[in-house]
């Protein structure tokens, strides 16, 4: 009986370690649990960021990685999976991301020559942190190369 428990203690190690480090995103965006996602983190002050702007509904600073010259995260504060878990109740939210939208436009200097707006949706939109959130981004002349 030991060396069955010891077996499978030993196999669940080797599969754990080998996740965490041959597959980080599953380990580190769980969308399981609210807790440990890094977005709430951030609006809780659990993590330092620099913040861009922030409102009641709305927190914005910089990504870990930028596509442009800027490039900004847009993340609502209630924790919402993506599009499709918005609900009627949420039509506040979707105004007041657009407001910031347009003030963080302004901030940069972006408003007047363009910017882009992108949100990636599960699996295949390929969402890795699963909260809700927007990228801005702008600066430059964007291209569409998907």
């Amino acid at each position: 009986t030991f060396i069955i428990i010891h077996l499978l203690v030993f196999s669940y190690q080797r599969y754990f370690f080998y996740q965490m480090f041959f597959k980080p995103h599953l380990f580190l965006w769980r969308r399981d649990t609210i807790k440990d996602c890094i977005f709430c983190k951030i609006i809780k002050r659990k993590v330092p960021t620099e913040i861009i702007y922030e409102n009641e509904h709305v927190i914005s600073f910089y990504g870990l990685t930028s596509i442009a010259d800027v490039h900004v995260l847009v993340v609502l504060k209630k924790h919402i999976e993506n599009i499709m878990d918005i609900g009627e109740e949420d039509g506040i939210i979707i105004t007041e991301i657009h407001k910031a939208f347009q003030v963080i436009a302004k901030k940069f200097g972006i408003d007047k020559s363009g910017f882009r707006v992108l949100t990636n949706t599960g699996k295949h939109g390929q969402q890795e942190i699963y909260h809700m959130h927007y990228h801005l981004v702008g600066g430059r002349q964007l291209k569409w190369d998907m």
